[in-house]
Protein backbone atom coordinates (compact mmCIF):
# COMPACT_ATOMS: atom_id res chain seq x y z
CA UNK A 1 0.00 0.00 0.00
CA UNK A 2 1.34 3.77 -0.73
CA UNK A 3 0.54 6.36 1.00
CA UNK A 4 1.23 10.37 0.49
CA UNK A 5 0.73 13.55 1.72
CA UNK A 6 1.09 16.90 0.14
CA UNK A 7 1.06 17.93 -2.96
CA UNK A 8 4.62 18.35 -3.21
CA UNK A 9 5.45 15.03 -2.92
CA UNK A 10 3.28 13.87 -5.37
CA UNK A 11 3.84 16.43 -8.29
CA UNK A 12 7.67 15.40 -7.40
CA UNK A 13 7.20 11.51 -7.96
CA UNK A 14 4.68 11.93 -11.05
CA UNK A 15 7.63 14.73 -13.14
CA UNK A 16 9.83 11.75 -12.62
CA UNK A 17 7.62 8.89 -13.69
CA UNK A 18 8.06 9.41 -17.76
CA UNK A 19 12.50 9.01 -17.01
CA UNK A 20 11.31 5.63 -15.52
CA UNK A 21 9.76 4.41 -18.48
CA UNK A 22 12.88 4.77 -21.18
CA UNK A 23 12.81 2.93 -24.74
CA UNK A 24 14.64 -0.05 -23.54
CA UNK A 25 12.66 -0.93 -20.37
CA UNK A 26 9.71 -0.60 -22.37
CA UNK A 27 10.89 -3.02 -25.26
CA UNK A 28 11.83 -5.19 -22.64
CA UNK A 29 8.17 -5.40 -21.57
CA UNK A 30 6.59 -5.19 -24.82
CA UNK A 31 9.14 -8.25 -25.94
CA UNK A 32 7.97 -10.10 -23.04
CA UNK A 33 4.63 -9.56 -23.07
CA UNK A 34 4.39 -10.67 -27.13
CA UNK A 35 6.19 -13.91 -26.20
CA UNK A 36 2.63 -15.84 -26.15
CA UNK A 37 1.97 -14.66 -29.48
CA UNK A 38 5.38 -15.82 -30.64
CA UNK A 39 4.56 -19.61 -29.46
CA UNK A 40 1.09 -19.71 -31.14
CA UNK A 41 2.42 -18.41 -34.64
CA UNK A 42 5.41 -20.67 -34.12
CA UNK A 43 3.28 -23.57 -33.45
CA UNK A 44 0.80 -22.68 -35.80
CA UNK A 45 3.34 -22.56 -38.86
CA UNK A 46 3.15 -24.87 -41.90
CA UNK A 47 5.87 -27.17 -41.34
CA UNK A 48 7.23 -28.21 -44.91
CA UNK A 49 10.58 -27.31 -43.89
CA UNK A 50 10.57 -25.84 -40.68
CA UNK A 51 12.18 -22.92 -41.73
CA UNK A 52 9.87 -20.74 -41.69
CA UNK A 53 8.86 -21.99 -37.58
CA UNK A 54 12.29 -21.24 -36.80
CA UNK A 55 12.66 -17.38 -38.28
CA UNK A 56 9.27 -16.84 -36.00
CA UNK A 57 10.74 -14.10 -33.27
CA UNK A 58 10.84 -10.83 -32.20
CA UNK A 59 12.82 -7.87 -33.49
CA UNK A 60 13.96 -5.12 -31.51
CA UNK A 61 14.25 -2.12 -33.94
CA UNK A 62 16.79 0.60 -32.59
CA UNK A 63 14.89 3.56 -31.19
CA UNK A 64 15.99 6.18 -34.10
CA UNK A 65 13.59 3.58 -36.10
CA UNK A 66 10.78 3.31 -33.82
CA UNK A 67 8.41 4.75 -31.41
CA UNK A 68 9.33 4.37 -27.73
CA UNK A 69 9.16 0.39 -26.70
CA UNK A 70 8.43 -0.43 -29.78
CA UNK A 71 8.86 -4.22 -31.24
CA UNK A 72 8.16 -5.84 -34.38
CA UNK A 73 6.50 -10.21 -33.80
CA UNK A 74 6.59 -12.36 -36.49
CA UNK A 75 9.00 -14.23 -39.39
CA UNK A 76 12.15 -12.38 -39.08
CA UNK A 77 14.16 -11.65 -42.50
CA UNK A 78 17.76 -12.03 -42.72
CA UNK A 79 20.48 -14.47 -43.86
CA UNK A 80 20.22 -16.12 -40.56
CA UNK A 81 16.73 -16.44 -40.47
CA UNK A 82 14.84 -18.09 -43.70
CA UNK A 83 11.01 -16.78 -43.10
CA UNK A 84 11.25 -14.70 -46.41
CA UNK A 85 8.68 -16.43 -47.82
CA UNK A 86 5.94 -16.01 -44.59
CA UNK A 87 3.55 -13.59 -46.56
CA UNK A 88 3.05 -15.74 -49.39
CA UNK A 89 2.17 -18.57 -47.14
CA UNK A 90 -0.38 -15.88 -44.97
CA UNK A 91 -2.04 -14.77 -48.17
CA UNK A 92 -1.34 -17.44 -50.68
CA UNK A 93 -0.62 -16.13 -54.80
CA UNK A 94 -2.29 -15.68 -57.62
CA UNK A 95 -1.97 -17.63 -60.71
CA UNK A 96 2.03 -17.20 -61.31
CA UNK A 97 3.57 -17.89 -65.26
CA UNK A 98 7.00 -18.07 -66.11
CA UNK A 99 8.24 -17.85 -70.14
CA UNK A 100 4.63 -19.14 -70.62
CA UNK A 101 4.70 -21.77 -68.36
CA UNK A 102 2.20 -21.84 -65.48
CA UNK A 103 3.63 -22.11 -62.52
CA UNK A 104 0.56 -22.49 -60.39
CA UNK A 105 -1.07 -20.60 -57.52
CA UNK A 106 -0.41 -20.83 -54.18
CA UNK A 107 -3.60 -21.27 -51.78
CA UNK A 108 -3.81 -18.90 -48.74
CA UNK A 109 -2.73 -20.57 -45.60
CA UNK A 110 -3.23 -18.25 -42.31
CA UNK A 111 -1.42 -19.06 -39.05
CA UNK A 112 -0.15 -15.45 -37.78
CA UNK A 113 -3.73 -13.67 -38.04
CA UNK A 114 -5.25 -16.70 -36.50
CA UNK A 115 -2.74 -16.77 -33.89
CA UNK A 116 -2.80 -13.06 -33.05
CA UNK A 117 -6.44 -13.06 -32.52
CA UNK A 118 -6.21 -16.01 -30.35
CA UNK A 119 -3.41 -14.33 -27.89
CA UNK A 120 -4.29 -10.67 -27.84
CA UNK A 121 -5.85 -10.37 -25.01
CA UNK A 122 -2.28 -12.45 -23.28
CA UNK A 123 -0.54 -9.97 -24.99
CA UNK A 124 -2.06 -6.80 -23.72
CA UNK A 125 -2.53 -8.03 -20.14
CA UNK A 126 0.89 -8.70 -19.94
CA UNK A 127 2.09 -5.03 -21.15
CA UNK A 128 -0.66 -3.75 -18.70
CA UNK A 129 0.58 -6.27 -15.66
CA UNK A 130 4.42 -5.45 -16.72
CA UNK A 131 4.01 -1.81 -17.01
CA UNK A 132 1.80 -1.15 -13.91
CA UNK A 133 4.52 -3.28 -11.82
CA UNK A 134 7.82 -1.04 -12.94
CA UNK A 135 5.76 1.99 -11.92
CA UNK A 136 4.49 0.75 -8.41
CA UNK A 137 8.35 -0.55 -7.92
CA UNK A 138 8.82 3.23 -8.64
CA UNK A 139 6.40 4.61 -6.64
CA UNK A 140 7.58 2.39 -3.53
CA UNK A 141 11.19 3.29 -4.12
CA UNK A 142 10.45 7.21 -4.83
CA UNK A 143 8.20 7.31 -1.66
CA UNK A 144 10.64 5.90 0.48
CA UNK A 145 13.02 8.30 -0.24
CA UNK A 146 11.44 11.37 0.18
CA UNK A 147 9.05 10.14 2.83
Amino acid sequence: MIKMTGLAEIDRVIKQLPHQLTHTLMQQIHARAVQPYVKAAYFSAPLRTGRLAQSIGVIRPGRTRATLGAVIAGPRRSRRYKGQHAHLVEFGTALRSYKGANRGRMPARPFLRPSWERTKDKVVDGIRVATGQVVYNFMRRTIKRYG
